[in-house]
């Protein structure tokens, strides 16, 4: 019971009331706290029914802790100490605007159609509730749902921004399968933001870059790139240091032609990578620097990283300074913000070439 109410701290509470809606007595509660015995399927469904969690997530918890029985208690207050180290109003707040509202802080919930900010954070209590849809949990509970990740994952990724080392666990063969993927993919995009940043160079782009005006400083903060006029040459570039051309595909990166010739998706044109909100690349859109082309503006493709829906460009750099002024200037393309940023409105992104969506606004 003491690792499940990790999960979600904030409906757990030892009473006959709890005891009894997970029909358990006294008796075999503390066996199981001790870990004298361990619970049996049925009293996990009734624990996370009786905690506000997911059956899921309660299996989650188990599976954590049994990755190590030797070390057991000492992942657990590991967790424990994860949360309590991490400020939780600083890290929601990397995700959501955040007001102070008596002794707790409100905002829009970000997992649903919430217009009302029936998000709820509780510095004090250390856990976080949403009104509306009826979520909650802790720190890590919360960058899990909003990152789409698993509950360990999301341990690591907390614990990383407090320079907190987690052992690593033994995965799930579902587990492991994905983020090897994730990893894969995730390798390929840097080598592609690396090659695009090195092509910046090049004179055709250095000509267009003049005339645009922009500063080598705000180019770099937005990670400017130039993708090759020549059709083959990331993938040719990929290919002699050894990158998987199947993965390459899969980022969207490279196209297969129905005859099995590969070509670059991204041709002379200048490059920006989509940052996720923890600061990896996960997406390009590329602005063509052919007068004639029919295609002005290009987008990665919807992989398992990136969905241009539920991104916007440049809110990595601006999501401190859209929350510090309570505002964020929405623009049309890339350029624009750039321009927008040069002339001292840094909180400021744009789409990806779609109408705006509910999920860019809840970001």
């Amino acid at each position: 019971l003491f690792r499940i109410k990790l999960i979600n701290p904030e409906y757990f509470n030892v009473t006959t009331t709890f005891l009894h809606a997970v029909n358990i007595n006294q008796v075999r509660f503390w066996k199981l706290y001790r870990g004298e015995e361990s619970p049996t399927d049925q009293e996990y469904l009734r624990l996370a029914t009786t905690l506000g969690v997911s059956l899921q997530e309660a299996f989650e918890a188990r599976q954590l802790y049994l990755f190590n029985d030797n070390k057991e208690d000492e992942i657990w207050y590991l967790i424990d100490n994860i949360i309590n180290t991490a400020n939780i109003v600083d890290v929601i707040g990397d995700y959501v605007k955040l007001k102070k509202a008596g002794v707790n802080y409100k905002g829009v919930c970000p997992f649903h159609g919430d217009k009302d900010a029936s998000l709820v954070v509780s510095p004090a209590k250390n856990i976080w509730k949403c009104f509306g849809c009826g979520k909650g949990g802790n720190v890590i509970t919360f960058v899990k749902e909003h990152e789409g990740i698993s509950f360990f994952e999301a341990v690591k990724l907390v614990a990383s921004k407090y320079n907190i080392t987690v052992p690593e666990r033994e995965l799930t063969d579902d587990e492991r399968k994905k983020a090897k993927e994730r990893e894969a993919l995730q390798i390929c995009l840097t080598f592609a933001q690396e090659t695009f940043t090195a092509f910046l160079k090049k004179k055709e782009a250095a000509e267009y870059l003049e005339t645009r005006g922009i500063t080598p400083n705000i180019l770099s903060k937005y990670g400017a790139g130039y993708s090759s006029s020549m059709f083959t040459a990331l993938t040719e570039l990929g290919s002699q240091k050894g990158y998987d051309m199947a993965t390459m595909e899969k980022t969207g990166l490279i196209i297969r032609k129905e005859n099995g010739k590969i070509f670059d998706r991204f041709v002379n044109r200048i490059t920006f990578p989509f940052y996720s909100l923890s600061g990896l690349v996960i997406g390009f859109t590329g602005r063509s620097l052919d007068k004639d082309t029919q295609c002005k503006y290009l987008n990665s493709p919807e992989t398992p990283l990136f969905h241009k829906g539920k991104t916007l460009l440049g809110i990595y750099q601006a999501r401190q300074e859209i929350s510090k002024s309570d505002k964020c200037y929405l623009v049309e393309g890339q350029f624009d913000v750039l321009s927008f940023v040069q002339s001292g409105y840094p909180n400021t992104v744009c789409g990806s070439g779609t109408a705006l969506t509910l999920d860019q606004v809840r970001i």
